[in-house]
């Protein structure tokens, strides 16, 4: 393997047609989703924990805070997902923003079904 001028490997130059801006959303908006996967299998979780054990306050406080952050969140991914969907020249493909409106919508769900 060849390597460039500091010694290291050579870098492909990329056919993407995206701007540096637009990538950067997506990869925003691609985290969020992630992030917001992971807050609603633990607020999930712990709503099932503190239906088992209801004096548990230490598990009720992380169910309020898993669920405010997720709220958060899907309001920046849902931002995100219209900016990637109005700014790219190839939309993403449909079973990923059918995803990220299943995973945006489930904490606004999961709000309204608590209080």
């Amino acid at each position: 393997m060849k390597g460039g001028k500091k010694g290291g490997p050579l870098r492909k130059k990329t056919d993407s047609t995206e701007s540096l801006a637009t990538e950067s959303v997506t990869i925003f908006w691609m985290l969020s989703l992630l992030t917001l996967t992971v807050t609603d299998i633990g607020s999930i979780g712990s709503w099932f924990y503190t239906r088992l054990n209801p004096e548990s306050a230490r598990v009720k406080l992380l169910l309020g805070l898993l669920l405010f952050a997720g709220l958060i969140i899907s309001v920046m991914g849902a931002l995100a997902m219209m900016w990637v969907h109005k700014a790219r020249k190839h939309p993403p493909p449909a079973r990923v923003s059918v995803y990220a409106v299943i995973v945006i919508a489930c904490p606004w769900l999961m709000y309204w079904l608590l209080i």
